[in-house]
């Protein structure tokens, strides 16, 4: 019997919780916080994998470093309570997507906790940005974010999917309603115009949503110093431990002539033995370089006498959607709540 079908009913419990809880938020039974500064949330209701981080990234580089500030949980980070990203953090301080914006935006102020109130308290008494970026807060209820932008992945149409356990979602897909943008995001680059117009037909829009299509772009590979110096041929271990690593393989494979493969579990913590595994690997096929992901690249110990790089990914709007988004960034981030 279909695993999916057995658990059904346990689906079926979970729909009736998540539904309450939504219910009791949307008439007030439940109270949200809401902030006088502008709140971005950035989320999805499907588990994993949508490309939640390349959009925060976005988002932060079109408004600017020094008027934004991003809140987080830290997914796996093994600290507690409220702590601020610094030069020195890691991964294990701070989670490993956190860490990949901190890298890309030095100053950033990024708060980790898992309770997005205390954060943003803090945040608007430390900094005063313009703006406050939430990161994977749609199910975060307690805190009332000006705008949702919801992320969905194209391969996982949310209409055709189930509730935890037997699907992805985190919440039934009417919860899309809260959001003011959906991306479905990693679409083929050449997404046609009629499956664009069928997507949004099946996404049942209310007139104060909008919907923009997004592929994932890959730039040149990255080592410690920079742009790395590879040829076609070197011989290539490639290692990956995120929620969906076919594409990033795939790309690879397209880069190099000879490519083997290393799967670990999403957001995985690379232990000792897990390092002497990978060394083994590289011996047993001969492997020159290393190639992760950048979520990896954090959280990879050092490997001595091995050259690991990394393959940087992130988006591009389709059907000239980058001027629309940008736009209503914009727009949010001048008005209040």
């Amino acid at each position: 019997m279909n695993a999916r079908l057995i658990l059904l009913p346990i689906a079926a419990i979970y729909k009736i919780v998540t539904d309450v809880r939504n219910y009791l938020y949307d008439k007030h039974i439940f109270k949200s916080k809401r902030f006088p500064t502008p709140i971005i949330c950035v989320g999805n209701i499907t588990v994993g994998g949508t490309g939640k981080t390349p959009i925060v990234d976005r988002i932060i580089s079109h408004i600017g470093d020094r008027d934004t500030a991003l809140v987080s949980r830290g997914y796996k980070r093994k600290t507690r309570g409220l702590v601020y990203a610094t030069s020195t953090s890691t991964a294990a301080d701070i989670g490993d997507e956190p860490l990949m914006i901190h890298n890309h935006h030095k100053y950033l102020t990024i708060a980790i906790d898992g309770n997005r109130n205390a954060a943003i308290k803090s945040v608007i008494k430390r900094k005063k940005p313009r703006v406050i970026i939430m990161d994977d807060g749609m199910q975060h209820r307690s805190t009332q974010a000006y705008k949702y932008i919801m992320v969905c992945d194209y391969a996982r149409p949310i209409w055709k999917d189930y509730l935890l356990p037997a699907g992805n979602l985190r919440e039934s897909a009417k919860g899309s309603k809260r959001a003011s943008i959906i991306i479905i995001n990693k679409c083929p680059a050449d997404l046609s115009e009629a499956e664009r117009d069928e997507i949004t037909k099946k996404m049942n829009l209310n007139l104060s949503q909008t919907i923009l299509f997004s592929t994932m772009v890959y730039g040149d590979i990255i080592d410690g110093c920079g742009k790395a110096e590879l040829s076609h041929t070197d011989r290539i271990l490639a290692i990956a431990g995120i929620a969906r690593p076919a594409p990033f393989f795939d790309e690879v494979k397209r880069r190099f002539k000879t490519v083997h493969t290393l799967t670990f579990d999403d957001h995985h913590e690379y232990t000792t033995d897990d390092i002497l595994d990978i060394k083994e690997e590289m011996k047993r096929v001969d492997a020159d370089v290393i190639i992760t992901t950048e979520k990896d690249f954090v959280r990879l110990p050092y490997i001595a006498g091995v050259k690991v790089c990394y393959l940087p990914i992130g988006i591009e709007f389709l059907f000239d959607g980058e001027k629309i988004f940008n736009k209503k960034i914009d727009t949010y981030v001048t008005k209040r709540n």
